[in-house]
């Protein structure tokens, strides 16, 4: 069996959305468009997967400080920090 490396278990669309992530300057109505345009999903359905990839193991081995970064943002909204 071959050894896993960190990107292998995330799929392409998961590195785009990590790297869009990790990227993105402008405001929130623009991202929705930019979303839509560049991912073909919904604004919802972009945060729906990227909620899924910060609990992800791999998405912490390819994006540490990123996926960091949302887990905190995400503890202060729900009151955990």
């Amino acid at each position: 069996m071959p050894a896993t490396t960190p990107e292998t278990a995330l799929t392409e669309l998961d590195r785009s959305i990590l790297l869009f992530e990790e990227e993105w300057q402008g405001g929130k109505s623009a991202k929705s468009n930019a979303i839509r345009q560049r991912f073909g999903i919904s604004s919802v359905q972009y945060h729906h997967r990227l909620a899924v990839l910060v609990d992800d193991p791999s998405a912490l081995r390819s994006s540490p400080q990123l996926v960091h970064r949302l887990q905190n943002v995400r503890a202060k909204s729900f009151g955990q920090a």
